[in-house]
């Protein structure tokens, strides 16, 4: 299942894309989120506060090749960017 949800400033000063897809077969989601800004200097911030296997107890965290990554025995989370991370 497939599907992209589109929001739009109500100033048209930038557009999120969120394209969330599953893969039944490895129990997956995935959501590929773009941010186009129509405004100079805006940019996207992103803040994760995961809670592993729906309970944020032990939860574990790291951080590997460009990705941010939680999990919590075999239950994962991975934040990567096409762009790279940074503190701010």
């Amino acid at each position: 299942m497939a599907y992209r949800v589109t929001s739009e400033d109500s100033q048209g000063r930038f557009r999120i894309i969120k394209d969330i897809f599953t893969d039944p077969d490895t129990q997956s989601l995935m959501v590929r989120v773009r941010f186009q800004a129509n405004e100079p200097g805006l940019r996207a911030l992103v803040q994760v506060n995961p809670y592993v296997n729906n309970d944020g107890v032990d939860d574990r965290a790291k951080v590997a090749d460009d990705a941010l990554i939680a999990y919590s025995g075999a239950h994962y989370l991975s934040l990567q960017s096409a762009k790279g991370l940074s503190d701010g």
